[in-house]
């Protein structure tokens, strides 16, 4: 297990924290921890510990502080996806096909506001998103589909070109 956040505020761990994930890191796995925008600490995890599987559930979710601070908000949350996409794709392409699966978590605030009394499925309609939280979520999940659609061999996350780049 890897558990990747932000340390230096305390809306930035907000899941992690809760989830008790750095106690558990400790007690149950021999596991990594790290902040999610340093792409290399990223890869440099996958590479060692080998996953499996892996859920990336770091984010700043504070909406409040993202509409003061929307850079760091897209850095975290768009910027966050695509190192943990890259960091698969590296070490996918370099011989470190251990990662099986990847579970992106997102939210509701990237669909179309209809009104539904439904909750939202991945087949709806991506809305306008009106806050720097729900359009750099938006912007992660259009980033992840691009790489399943696009990159990965269809029904995997290894990549699908024989060239290395």
């Amino acid at each position: 297990m890897i558990g990747f956040s932000r340390h230096s505020h305390r809306y930035w761990n907000g899941l992690y924290e809760r989830a008790n994930l750095a106690s558990i890191l400790e007690r149950e796995y021999v596991g990594e921890e790290g902040d999610i925008t340093n792409y290399d600490a990223v890869s440099n995890a996958i590479e060692e510990s080998k996953p499996d599987i892996l859920f990336h559930l770091a984010a700043m979710a504070f909406v409040p502080y993202g509409k003061v601070h929307p850079g760091e908000t897209f850095k975290i949350n768009q910027g966050g996806t695509q190192n943990v996409l890259d960091a698969i794709l590296y070490n996918s392409i370099h011989g470190n096909r251990s990662v099986k699966a990847a579970v992106f978590i997102t939210t509701d605030k990237v669909y179309y506001n209809a009104e539904q009394l439904w909750g939202y499925a991945e087949k709806d309609k991506l809305g306008w998103p009106g806050d720097p939280y729900a359009a750099s979520k938006a912007n992660a999940d259009i980033t992840i589909d691009c790489y399943r659609t696009s990159l990965f061999l269809p029904g995997t996350i290894h990549y699908q070109y024989q060239t290395k780049v």
